[in-house]
């Protein structure tokens, strides 16, 4: 039986409405017997997202936050959070 050597959990909101701000919590969990390292995490922002924001820093391109982790130890956990606008124009 193969074990995950890496798990993501994300929490937050499974539908805003237009013009509301929404955060999100992604928490990676190191599964392995040694440190995870060069690790990078990517979350997609859903188009017209405005203001976005992360913790700890991220950077904001071509419609992602990308997170430069670098290394997570053994059986450690790092939590990410990610917060961004709905356009106040937004459809369904």
């Amino acid at each position: 039986m193969r074990t995950r050597q890496y798990e993501l959990t994300t929490s937050g909101p499974d539908a805003a409405a237009p013009g509301s701000a929404v955060q999100y919590r992604i928490q990676l969990n190191n599964n392995q017997g040694g440190p995870a390292e060069q690790l990078s995490l990517r979350s997609w922002l859903p188009d017209g997202a405005g203001n976005a924001t992360c913790q700890p820093e991220c950077r904001i391109a071509e419609g992602q936050a990308i997170w430069g982790i670098g290394s997570v130890a053994a059986g450690a956990s790092a939590e990410y959070n990610l917060a961004f606008d709905i356009p106040a124009d937004t459809t369904a």
